[in-house]
């Protein structure tokens, strides 16, 4: 199974981003991220859904994609998506960002959080 390695050099999008090393398959999370579908894109697409487009989403600054309207809370901090904040976030949503409107309860389980952050980080130019 072809696994795909993230780790600092892409974290280098952001000159704050915290040295992290997120080890998961993308076809893996690709099939995790059919969950998502339902809110979410992962196209290079600019069209949103009930939540915003994903495409690019490492390294993008939170809360700032064009064309989507994001909650207060979600903009209130507007640094950038790293992998570690996407682990964290991704894990439990409403508790790294208090008053998000999205009510996807998180992926608890670290193997297949892993594999759905390598599949948003390869949706990207």
């Amino acid at each position: 199974m072809r696994t795909l390695i993230l780790m600092a050099g892409l974290l280098a999008l952001s000159p704050n981003a915290h040295a992290a090393e997120i080890k998961g398959d993308a076809a893996a999370g690709k099939k995790i991220f059919r969950q998502c579908t339902n809110c979410h894109r992962a196209s290079e697409a600019k069209n949103h859904l009930a939540g915003p487009n994903l495409w690019g989403i490492v390294g993008r600054k939170r809360g700032t994609i064009e064309g989507f309207k994001f909650s207060k809370a979600m903009k209130a901090d507007n640094s950038p998506w790293t992998l570690k904040k996407l682990d964290k976030f991704l894990r439990n949503p409403r508790k790294v960002v208090p008053g998000t409107i999205m009510q996807f309860k998180g992926v608890k389980r670290k193997r297949p959080r892993q594999d759905l952050i390598a599949y948003l980080a390869s949706r990207k130019d």
